[in-house]
């Protein structure tokens, strides 16, 4: 949000974001926050008052199912902040006509906000394009996921061929997760558009199939802007600060693709023997700014889509490493689609061995043809993110077409 609104103040209009206060008492919440106030002068920040607690959820039959998952209850209190950010906008100075909304996805249900204050509402979709679709795909299906079996495969369009078992976890079956996912999805029509983290030389044909309306069941799609990616390219060719990281002047010394990065996001963890096969398969394999320094060579990911994006535009070859929500997803699109990675093969309970790791490090960084290959499409398609983002180029095009729809509404 904070780099979209990068984009927005450069067309002269102004930005405020609206946060909604931690339901987790996450310590580190407010100094966040405080920074993105230090360094977004430009931008106005707004934290909504926790709701009060919601009344217990209704009986099954309304749509409402009771659950226990986290995720369903997140959904709720997120719903729950339509009231504070009713009473929000309703408060600024400038008349409602004068606004418009881009909600995060988990946030659908403020469009609710958006119809009563006649305001026009777009969807920010942090993820990447093909993962608009899923929820849709349920509907065609005509049964639950689950029932079909792991190693059914999906009609969905735009991507290539998709199991059951790489769908994001609590969607294989009709749980309160899932319905609670269908009920967000079945709202992103109600949007007056949506803005997409992605380009789009990177996902033609499921950005085309959306915009043919495959993805979404029964009704029409909305225009479907893709803004960038929303990684900061090129932020790495800036001057070097005194106060770089350390690890930046210890890169500087090594040789040219020698540097293998790891990062699992920041929900990622491993139990202690995983994380010792790790280090041992690295250790046998041996002769973000980190992500496109010289020396770097490879990245190994759990797919989540910024560390995805960051890939792409560092042109770095991915070893792909999915944990949980859509990483599954995004690396079937990484390996098969877009052909910038390879899987790093777990065994039945998830577990990756150092042999494999050893193996496919060894592969990524040597001089195979089938590893050059790799490594050529990656620095192809990191000048296409390249191109996208600059001045004329297909994001900037599709930023300008949003801007000025945002100014007609």
């Amino acid at each position: 949000m904070l780099e979209l609104s990068r984009g927005i103040l450069r067309h002269g209009i102004d930005v405020a974001i609206v946060l909604v206060e931690s339901p987790f008492g996450d310590p580190g919440y407010a100094a966040a926050v405080a920074r993105a106030r230090s360094t977004h002068t430009s931008v106005s920040f707004h934290v909504l008052p926790a709701p009060l607690p919601s009344p217990p959820a209704s009986a099954p039959s309304s749509g409402d199912a009771e659950d226990d998952h986290p995720m369903v209850g997140l959904l709720r209190y997120l719903r729950a902040t339509n009231a504070p950010l009713r009473d929000l906008l309703s408060s600024l100075s400038r008349p409602p006509h004068a606004l418009a909304l881009v909600l995060d996805m988990f946030c659908a249900h403020a469009l609710d906000v958006a119809s009563e204050l006649a305001i026009p509402a777009y969807f920010l979709s942090a993820t990447g394009v093909a993962a608009l679709g899923v929820p849709g795909l349920r509907a065609r299906v005509g049964a639950t996921f689950r029932d079909l079996g792991n190693d059914v495969v999906l009609p969905f369009a735009g991507v290539p061929p998709l199991k059951v078992s790489q769908l994001p976890p609590g969607l294989a079956d009709d749980g309160a997760l899932f319905q609670a996912s269908l009920r967000l999805a079945a709202r992103v029509p109600e949007a007056r558009g949506i803005l997409a983290n992605s380009f789009l030389a990177l996902e033609p044909r499921v950005v085309q199939a959306l915009r043919d309306g495959l993805c979404v069941h029964d009704r029409p799609t909305p225009p479907v802007y893709c803004v960038r990616p929303l990684v900061f390219p090129g932020a790495a060719a800036a001057a070097r600060e005194d106060d770089a990281h350390d690890c930046l002047w210890w890169m500087d010394a090594q040789p040219d693709r020698s540097v293998v990065f790891l990062c699992f996001g920041s929900m990622g963890a491993f139990p202690k023997h995983q994380f010792a096969e790790i280090a041992a398969g690295l250790e046998s394999a041996s002769p973000v700014e980190v992500l496109r320094h010289r020396a770097a060579g490879a990245f190994v990911t759990h797919c989540g889509w910024n560390s995805t994006l960051e890939g792409v535009a560092a042109g770095l070859p991915m070893l792909c490493w999915p944990l949980y929500a859509e990483q599954g997803l995004n690396k079937v699109f990484i390996v098969e689609e877009m052909r910038l990675g390879v899987e790093m093969a777990k065994d039945g309970e998830g577990f990756v061995s150092a042999e494999e790791v050893e193996e496919k490090l060894r592969w990524v960084m040597g001089e195979s043809g089938g590893a050059r290959e790799l490594r050529e499409r990656a620095a192809a398609v990191r000048d296409k993110a390249a191109d996208a983002v600059a001045d004329g180029g297909p994001s900037q095009a599709a930023f300008v077409e949003f801007v000025k729809d945002l100014e007609a509404s």
